[in-house]
């Protein structure tokens, strides 16, 4: 066994024991189910959502850097979805051969908008 493959086993083995199933979609490309070991942060904007504050969170998600286990070359801007909220990539904090530490960071508007005007749903 070569010293990749070897890599890429321990990998899968730690991702499969400590992580979870995320989605990864590449900039312009079709989103993956991978396994990632996710550090979700405390709320960086409570807000008022009866006033239409923005809500935010941030993660920090630790990726296997291969096309087989992971993404090979995850960059800013991708997308990253977790709980079914849609995490932007907003940093990549440290590599090596394994593995990618991404910031990660969500925003939503707490109004829904219709047909160009926010609506408020109380």
């Amino acid at each position: 066994m070569t010293f990749d493959a070897e890599i890429q086993g321990d990998v899968s083995e730690f991702l499969s024991e400590a992580g979870e199933t995320v989605t990864y979609t590449p900039a312009g490309g079709s989103p993956v189910s991978i396994m990632a070991v996710v550090d979700r942060m405390e709320e960086a904007d409570e807000g008022h959502p009866e006033k239409g504050e923005v809500h935010s969170k941030d993660a920090v998600v630790e990726i296997a850097l291969d096309a087989v286990n992971g993404v090979a070359s995850p960059v800013n801007g991708d997308a990253v979805t977790i709980d079914r909220l849609n995490y932007t990539v907003v940093g990549i904090r440290s590599r090596d051969a394994a593995f990618g530490i991404l910031d990660c960071h969500y925003e939503a508007d707490s109004l829904r908008h219709r047909g160009g005007h926010r609506m408020n749903y109380e």
